[in-house]
């Protein structure tokens, strides 16, 4: 039995389906940007809904396509020089089995749903968490202010090394940390903590508020330090520079009031110390 007659479609028809198809494309042109993420959506209207979210959300768009995900999205994701770049974006799609072991085998991370404000809600947890590990990766690696003093009577050691009793008045006062005291407009390292102990057990760090004891290599208590003296934690400038312009929002009170008045201190001497 002879099959159905196939219609072909010829000229001015023909012109006509194609500026339809045109026309449509031209309604929900999606704005790409050099660096970002690539989206991929079940249909036209959903790209054009997951890009106007995007946008809002301020989240460049690399590239957006109608499809399931295949193995050229995970090539073209994983060029972005940010991490949190190399992602797809994947509203109501698939991922064809040829590009799993892509992934796998990627850095690249894929975020599907079928809802558009959760998918984006999954985006941006993923970069806050990204940020905030960073940030934690700095912190760890970087010195922490802090300004303490010298308890009166609190001398068990006058050198090699120096032990005696202090309170930390702001900051974080942290183990194998070099210290030192301004004089004048100057600032002067005088040793580096060698040991910090609390009612008598050893201890890596003291907070605002806390007494503890300290051993300090370098100086002889009654020459170098003193009773009553106020000593500040030594901030390398690109240390006090990151702190102050990166991580003001991830330490607490105290400790950018130590950070504040070092900065203070040195600025008296270079207006543009740590900037």
């Amino acid at each position: 039995m002879a099959g159905a007659p196939v219609r072909v479609i010829r000229g001015r028809e023909r012109e006509a389906v194609v500026a339809d198809v045109e026309s449509e494309l031209a309604e929900i042109e999606v704005e790409t940007e050099e660096e970002g993420v690539v989206v991929k959506a079940d249909t036209l209207g959903s790209l054009e809904a997951m890009a106007n979210a995007l946008m809002e959300a301020e989240v460049p768009i690399l590239r957006a396509e109608v499809g399931d995900v295949a193995p050229r999205d995970v090539a073209v994701a994983s060029t972005a020089a940010e991490a949190e770049h190399q992602v797809i974006l994947g509203f109501n799609v698939d991922v064809l089995s040829n590009a799993e072991h892509e992934l796998e085998e990627s850095d690249v991370r894929l975020f599907r749903d079928d809802v558009i404000y959760q998918l984006v809600e999954d985006y941006e947890a993923f970069v806050e968490e990204r940020k905030r590990a960073q940030q934690e990766t700095v912190l760890d690696k970087i010195v922490r202010p802090a300004r303490f003093q010298i308890l009166p009577d609190h001398v068990f050691r006058q050198n090699n090394p120096a032990v005696v009793g202090v309170e930390v008045l702001s900051g974080t006062l942290k183990n194998n940390t070099y210290v030192g005291r301004f004089e004048g407009n100057e600032f002067e390292r005088v040793g580096q903590l060698s040991g910090i102990q609390k009612q008598g057990e050893d201890v890596s760090e003291a907070r605002a508020g806390e007494r503890v004891s300290i051993a300090i290599d370098g100086p002889t208590v009654g020459r170098q330090i003193d009773e009553g003296d106020e000593l500040w934690v030594d901030l390398p400038e690109k240390h006090a520079k990151i702190l102050e312009q990166e991580l003001t929002d991830e330490i607490p009170a105290d400790e950018l009031e130590a950070l504040q008045g070092f900065l203070d201190n040195h600025r008296r001497r270079d207006p543009f110390w740590g900037k």
